[in-house]
C-alpha cells in the first residue's frame, strides 16, 4: 500500500504540486483509461476496479498500480467527504492550484 500525506495547502501549491505533477498523457494506457472515467464522474474504488478490470482485462495489481500513479502524479484525489473511498479529478477539487500551474488548465 501507499502512504497518505497531510500537508498545508500553501506547501501543496508552492512546492509539492510543481514538483510532483505529471500530465495524465505521460502515464500508461491503463492509468489514462482510469482517469477518463474519474474525469467524467466520481467513482468508488470498488466500482471503478470492477468496471476497468472487465473492460481492459487488467489484473487487480495492475489496476491498483495505475490508480496509485494517478494519485502520485496529482491527477486524482480521494473525496474527503464521501463515506466510501471515492475518486475525483484533482483539477475539480483544487481548481485554483491547478489553474496556477497547468498551462491551459
Amino acid at each position: 500500500g501507499g502512504f497518505a500525506v497531510l500537508m498545508e495547502m500553501g506547501y501543496l501549491d508552492e512546492v509539492h504540486f510543481p514538483a510532483a505533477y505529471q500530465p495524465v498523457d505521460k502515464l500508461n494506457d491503463l492509468a489514462r483509461a482510469i482517469f477518463e472515467k474519474i474525469h467524467l464522474e466520481p467513482w468508488t474504488t470498488t466500482d471503478l476496479r470492477h468496471e476497468v478490470m472487465e473492460e481492459t482485462g487488467c489484473t487487480k495489481s495492475q489496476f491498483d498500480t495505475a490508480l496509485k500513479n494517478l494519485q502520485i502524479s496529482l491527477n486524482v484525489v480521494r473525496d474527503a467527504e464521501a463515506e466510501q473511498d471515492t475518486w475525483l479529478a484533482f483539477r475539480e477539487v483544487y481548481a485554483e492550484i491547478w489553474s496556477r500551474h497547468v498551462p491551459g488548465g
